[in-house]
């Protein structure tokens, strides 16, 4: 089993659904939450960090250091007070009122274009001067925001993938395979491929004119708990979490090379966000608290917890 350290919503005094994980430059962690409140912790003490939202579901980092928010029917950044401690600033003011009608911001993208918000009903782009609302086509809901190779991409049901032009949406040669497809996250595969994981589908490989299924050591077992996210590793593989099986994790060729699960001492395996910290860490945001995870430690553990186990 890895080393691993849970900590549940009793450990940080608040709610159990962790939606996103960010890091900052001086190396302080982040959790959005089920509460509206993003947890900071700096490997010691926990501090909440209040957005009067009812949930926090993104945060992204610039390269100025600043921290990227995410919430219901809101978002904008945080920005140190006068005695230095962070604070939520909302960007709602800079929307157009007849463009307020939106739930969930899911994810939060920074590019060199701007900061791109997506909620399933509008999609956003703050560059600092102007607001930018896209509106998807005809009821459909935006599903995808990710920036690859320079290229910023999104996807709307009946639609599928689409690029992001300055203010335009072009849909993409082949990108109707993933119409029917939701919450994607695509992510570098080689110089002319996108990995590209669904909810409750299957990892897929795009070249800009077709999809291909992209095949894993770890098929049926993600087949059988449910796809939810997926983040790319430091060394090129790729973190896969799910519903109801914990994390799967699995390197560039397909080969499966571990699963956290309960077995591996993970406290819940609903697992709704993966992060890999500057040093390698991997920490999963869960349906009841939070796993640290060390998967390149050259340590192991063979018995975690009873004597029971040992006897058997």
């Amino acid at each position: 089993m890895p080393v691993l350290e849970n900590y549940s919503a009793r450990t940080y005094n608040g709610a159990p659904q962790i939606w996103t994980i960010l890091q900052d430059r001086r190396g302080i962690m982040y959790f959005g939450n089920s509460g509206g409140d993003i947890l900071e912790y700096d490997g010691v003490s926990w501090r909440k960090i209040f957005t009067n939202s009812s949930v926090v579901r993104s945060l992204a980092l610039d390269d100025s250091g600043r921290v990227w928010v995410g919430g219901n029917a809101k978002f904008g950044y945080l920005e140190p007070d006068a005695s230095g401690a962070l604070q939520f600033v909302s960007l709602l003011d800079k929307v157009p009122q007849e463009h307020r009608g939106f739930t969930d911001i899911w994810q939060t993208l920074v590019t060199p274009q701007g900061v791109f918000f997506r909620s399933y009903e509008r999609l956003f782009r703050w560059d600092g001067k102007r607001m930018q609302v896209w509106v998807p086509a005809g009821g459909a809901r935006f599903q995808a925001l990710s920036y690859v190779h320079g290229h910023i991409y999104t996807s709307q049901n009946g639609t599928g993938l689409q690029e992001i032009t300055g203010d335009e949406l072009h849909s993409l040669p082949g990108g109707d395979a993933y119409k029917d497809s939701i919450k994607l996250f695509l992510h570098p595969y080689d110089e002319g491929r996108i990995l590209i994981s669904a909810r409750d589908g299957a990892l897929t490989l795009y070249d800009g004119q077709k999809a291909v299924p992209f095949a894993t050591q770890a098929d049926d077992y993600l087949k059988t708990h449910r796809i939810y996210t997926s983040i790319l590793l430091p060394d090129g593989g790729i973190c896969i979490t799910t519903l109801n099986g914990g994390a799967v994790i699995v390197a560039h060729d397909g080969k499966l090379r571990r699963i956290i699960d309960q077995s591996s001492g993970l406290m819940d395996v609903e697992t709704l966000s993966a992060y890999s910290d500057r040093e390698g860490t991997l920490w999963l945001g869960l349906g009841g608290g939070i796993a640290r995870v060390e998967i390149n430690s050259p340590i192991s553990i063979i018995l975690r917890n009873s004597a029971l186990e040992a006897t058997r």
